[in-house]
């Protein structure tokens, strides 16, 4: 079988989530696949960050920048359905919730949640009509969809029940709060990760307010190794987020033995279990109440980060790429 895996329309100078998940989604099926071809669609200026050891591995730059969405999207449209049928591909997956909609190569769609589809706040107008546009193209389209946790597998079923026979969850492998001023009253910095540089002006004009301008770090989206040093000097990990299709932080602290504070809303109860400390998000005195908690109870501290180590054994992204690989098998026998 001849798969491609679509690295297009992510930009590996700001490590997201769906970056993340790709980049690693390769590196494990490079470790327990040698038989199957692969081909990566991936940005001429995106590195050897996809790049796999193992001569099954192949690679097609596209001539658009990394940088520009909106014109990868485009060239995807008018270019990628061609290129696929010259190289005799067998089986797309776009494993970052876009399936380009001129595709007619049998394909398998990673859809991490439904955020940006149910909330048109999330992205702008014109950007949320066509990425809902591709949704509902893909979730029609694909032969088989993964998802990344149970919750988020509810919500799809909630919102396209017919596709419940394709749908299969795979767990993956290893916010700025209101809580600001409140924490000024907690001896630590605060380090805000992912912030962009337009977005730190806004949020420094409360840092100034409260009078916590020395104890505000803010780190903009930079490479996953500046990323790991982040965590090796923190205490604690705090995601008061009000919705999340996996939440790859989580998992992140535990990996390096951090205690975790989470939103208290289903999927981290799913994510996490009893290896995270659960606030409400919507509550400024629940999380600094809780950030002072982790911090300061060495007994907590200690349980947090012994259930975390316990916790992270769930996610590899070893097991995450076997079955991954059977849903490819899965996919191509449906069309074969």
């Amino acid at each position: 079988m001849h798969i491609s895996i679509d690295a297009l329309g992510l930009n590996t100078k700001r490590p997201s989530g769906l970056q993340v998940y790709t980049e690693k989604l390769i590196q494990g099926l490079a470790k327990v696949d040698s038989k199957n071809q692969y081909t990566i669609f991936m940005h001429h200026d995106s590195g050897e960050v996809y790049h796999a050891p193992g001569g099954n591995f192949h690679y097609y730059t596209c001539p658009v920048s990394e940088k520009s969405f909106e014109q990868t999207l485009i060239w995807k449209e008018f270019f990628l359905n061609r290129i696929l049928k010259k190289l005799n591909i067998d089986l797309f997956h776009a494993p970052a919730n876009i399936l380009p909609f001129r595709i007619s190569t049998p394909s398998v769609l990673t859809l991490h949640d439904l955020i940006s589809y149910r909330s048109q706040f999330s992205l702008k107008e014109v950007r949320h009509q066509v990425w809902t546009r591709f949704v509902n193209q893909g979730v029609q389209k694909a032969k088989s969809i993964i998802t990344v946790s149970h919750s988020s597998e509810n919500q799809i079923l909630s919102q396209f029940p017919r596709v419940k026979d394709k749908l299969h969850v795979i767990y993956n492998g290893l916010n700025f709060g209101n809580y600001v001023e409140n924490y000024k009253k907690i001896d630590h910095d605060l380090y805000l990760v992912g912030i962009e540089q337009k977005d730190a002006i806004y949020f420094k004009k409360y840092t100034r307010k409260f009078k916590i301008e020395s104890k505000i770090c803010f780190f903009p989206p930079k490479s996953i190794s500046a990323l790991e040093e982040v965590y090796r000097g923190a205490s604690a990990v705090v995601f008061p987020s009000l919705s999340e299709g996996f939440g790859f932080p989580v998992i992140e602290a535990m990996h390096f033995g951090i205690p975790v504070l989470v939103s208290d809303i289903s999927i981290f109860k799913e994510v996490a279990g009893e290896a995270a400390l659960y606030v409400n998000p919507y509550n400024v005195h629940s999380i600094a109440k809780g950030i002072d908690a982790i911090l300061t109870d060495s007994i907590l501290r200690k349980r947090l980060i012994d259930h975390g180590h316990c916790q992270r054994k769930l996610y590899s992204w070893e097991i995450s790429s076997k079955n991954i690989l059977s849903i490819y098998k899965l996919a191509y026998s449906c069309n074969v």
